[in-house]
């Protein structure tokens, strides 16, 4: 029987197939990162100042989740799309990079100052564009280590930054979220307490 493919023809074609593979990988990623793919109910480009922001803060704050496991609790919140000034459609968090979440220790206090925890990471995207992935808080480490104020940074995972204020002599179980704030390209969005109560219609407490 004849052979219609050498070995160096199989070598070629199987090397053409996978650049095909890795050109249509590709061109599925920038489809999901496009702006144009999240849901239209969470674009916001129509909209300009106070209620682009108001509608930006309910969606954070709406769209958040908790997550927990036996090595601590992630918290995820509602992504966006919107129109910068110049006009460009963008994501949420391809404008903002950083994502910081305050919280105060429920029945805790040193000195008549509130125990406090701050929690910083990076904005990242879900694949459906619909999240802004958890921050993992990895209380077990936290709880393994001596109480008392000081920051934590850890680089496993998703890189997230910690910042204790008013430790007491345990590390406190229960936490009150107060605050959310998104910073980048030298613009911010912060959520206080009472709004973060006033959208969920509760305060909004982890406990671990």
């Amino acid at each position: 029987m004849k052979q219609i493919w050498s070995p160096v023809g199989l070598i070629v074609f199987s090397f053409l197939i996978g650049l095909g593979l890795i050109h249509l990988s590709e061109k599925k990623f920038a489809r999901q990162r496009d702006p144009a793919a999240i849901r239209q109910v969470f674009d916001f480009s129509r909209l300009r100042g106070s209620a682009l922001e108001i509608a930006v803060k309910e969606r954070l704050i709406s769209g958040l989740d908790i997550y927990k496991s036996e090595e601590g609790f992630g918290l995820s919140l509602g992504h966006f799309a919107f129109q910068k000034e110049n006009g460009e459609k963008t994501l949420g968090c391809q404008h903002f990079s950083k994502v910081i979440m305050n919280f105060e220790a429920e029945g805790y206090a040193v000195s008549g100052n509130k125990t406090s925890m701050e929690i910083e990471g990076h904005c990242e995207y879900s694949t459906d564009l619909a999240r802004i992935n958890p921050l993992v808080v990895p209380m077990l480490k936290i709880l393994a280590e001596k109480p008392g104020d000081g920051d934590f940074n850890f680089q496993q995972g998703k890189a997230i930054s910690l910042k204790f204020l008013n430790v007491p002599e345990e590390w406190p179980r229960k936490w009150v979220l107060i605050g959310v704030r998104i910073e980048g390209s030298g613009q911010s969005i912060s959520v206080d307490r009472n709004e973060v109560a006033q959208i969920l219609g509760h305060p909004l407490i982890v406990s671990y």
